[in-house]
């Protein structure tokens, strides 16, 4: 007795469908919730934190940040909402939302004569 070759395939393609449903997925990105990071800068360059800090729209989000030279801090594109000036040796803190997907970079101005990237905040749509 022969399988018709179409009913194979559509058991085949239900199995798969039946699997997708069943098991769990990671897509891999970060779960939704609340987020703090806590960066440390020396001489205006990372020395603690990942480079990136990856967040979910409409995460609240609460970064404390430590140098050892007075800067301002701030977010591209939340320049509203993030500008930290920074004293030697303070903790600053900014409490704020990820309101929108995107990549913004992390800068700190007043160290040097650059306008470095020290991290980047990774906002992964809901």
């Amino acid at each position: 007795m022969r399988v018709p070759l179409t009913w194979l395939a559509g058991a085949t393609l239900a199995a798969l469908v039946g699997l997708y449903v069943a098991l769990p997925r990671d897509w891999g990105g970060p779960v939704p919730g609340p987020k703090t990071y806590r960066i440390v800068l020396h001489d205006g360059r990372l020395v603690s934190s990942p480079p990136v800090l990856d967040v979910v729209e409409g995460d609240a989000i609460t970064l404390s940040v430590k140098s050892d030279k007075a800067a301002t801090l701030h977010i591209h594109e939340y320049e509203q909402q993030v500008v930290l000036p920074l004293m030697p040796d303070e903790e600053a803190t900014a409490v704020f939302t990820a309101s929108r997907a995107g990549r913004f970079p992390v800068h700190v101005i007043g160290i040097d004569a650059w306008h470095p990237e020290v991290a980047a905040i990774q906002v992964h749509p809901r």
